[in-house]
């Protein structure tokens, strides 16, 4: 009987992946469709379960998806990201020379945040348990400048696959916001 339970235990959760994996496809395909419609050629993708960023690595434009509600965004759009950790920032990239990335510090994390300086930082957070794992990126964008992207949203170790996986993707997606942001630095200098 405990041998039976146990199989069907291992057969639902398969079937729950198959159908996660399958819902994914369909997703990434329609915001795809999505984003070509609107003359965006997508380079890269990650579609989570209700948001996603897409490249356009070609005409160096970002696509920001909510809800398949998508934002299209110039590279020189994007004044910041941040790596957060349980809530906590463990990681940030912003633009330091602009006017803008300040403003936009100070009026999402008051007087400190306006002094947001240099193109990395880090801070390290020691607990061993992981609940989420999100990347937020500030766009110029008054109405809605904080886009958050969540990569892990389950308790886990961060010694787990899944972690490792998840955190992985984030730090990937990071890399690429602070190239973005560093290229539109050196535009700004020259």
């Amino acid at each position: 009987m405990v041998f039976m339970v146990v199989v069907f235990i291992i057969l639902a959760a398969l079937m729950v992946i198959i159908i996660d994996e399958k819902n994914g496809k369909a997703r990434i395909k329609k915001i795809t469709d999505m984003c070509k419609e609107n003359g965006f050629e997508v380079s890269q993708i990650y579609i989570g379960n209700r948001t996603g960023i897409v490249l356009d690595e070609n005409s160096k434009k970002v696509c920001l998806i909510n809800d398949f509600n998508l934002r299209f965004f110039p590279y020189t759009d994007i004044l910041s990201s941040e790596i957060k950790q349980n809530g906590i920032e463990i990681t940030k990239t912003s633009r330091s020379s602009q006017l803008a990335g300040a403003l936009v510090g100070g009026a999402l994390f008051g007087g400190v945040g306006a002094i947001i300086g240099g193109l990395s930082g880090s801070k390290s957070s020691s607990t061993d348990k992981i609940k989420d794992l999100e990347l937020n990126i500030i766009v110029n964008d008054i109405k809605n400048p904080v886009h958050t992207i969540p990569f892990l949203g389950l308790e886990c170790k961060k010694d787990d696959a899944i972690y490792i996986e998840a955190n992985k993707k984030a730090q990937h997606w990071f890399g690429i916001m602070s190239v973005i942001i560093k290229q539109n630095e050196h535009a700004i200098a020259n």
